[in-house]
């Protein structure tokens, strides 16, 4: 899949994405950059995944407390950090692109609502903050998960990422996802 850097803005010091508007199903989404003040948001999502769900996002069982913690911790200038909302405002999609220790990589986490799983939504959010996260300096993006989750593994084909070296573990080169056919 190519990315499309066509809806990222350059401010004057911190590129921005867009916000648009994508059909799942019949419901009309918001897609957006998430801020400081969305955090609220974020852990309403995060905490309203169900257990299995919070194992897949998290590679554990995380109390509400734990969540809470980790929002809190979140940093919208240093990660990025891409939402949608439904109509009623509700944050039901999240891709979040983190730096690590390994200079010019991101770790990648995504959690979709279960409603608006199947849809595409999380090969969309995962692309823009892909995108976002290239503009912003890194050349890879590397994904943790529970080894049998198959939407995540069909998302890393689909961007041209690669597997291993250990079992529930990709990464996606900047170049190999920018060359994917669509």
């Amino acid at each position: 899949m190519a990315l499309d850097l066509s809806s990222i803005t350059v401010l004057k010091t911190r590129p921005t994405v867009q916000p648009c508007g994508i059909a799942v199903g019949d419901v009309m989404l918001r897609i957006r950059q998430l801020r400081s003040a969305d955090s609220h948001a974020i852990e309403q999502h995060l905490l309203g995944l169900a257990p299995m769900d919070r194992r897949a996002r998290f590679l554990g069982n995380l109390a509400d407390e734990a969540i809470s913690a980790y929002v809190r911790r979140l940093n919208p200038y240093r990660a990025v950090l891409i939402g949608a909302f439904d109509p009623s405002e509700r944050l039901v999609g999240l891709a979040e692109a983190h730096p690590t220790d390994v200079l010019g990589r991101v770790e990648l986490a995504v959690s979709i609502d279960a409603t608006f799983r199947h849809h595409g939504l999380g090969q969309r959010l995962v692309t823009r903050a892909l995108a976002l996260a290239f503009v912003h300096g890194a050349e890879s993006a590397e994904l943790n998960f529970i080894s049998g989750n198959r939407p995540v593994i069909a998302l890393v084909e689909t961007l041209g990422g690669r597997f291993g070296p250990k079992l529930g573990y990709a990464l996606i080169d900047r170049y190999a996802s920018e060359t994917q056919a669509t």
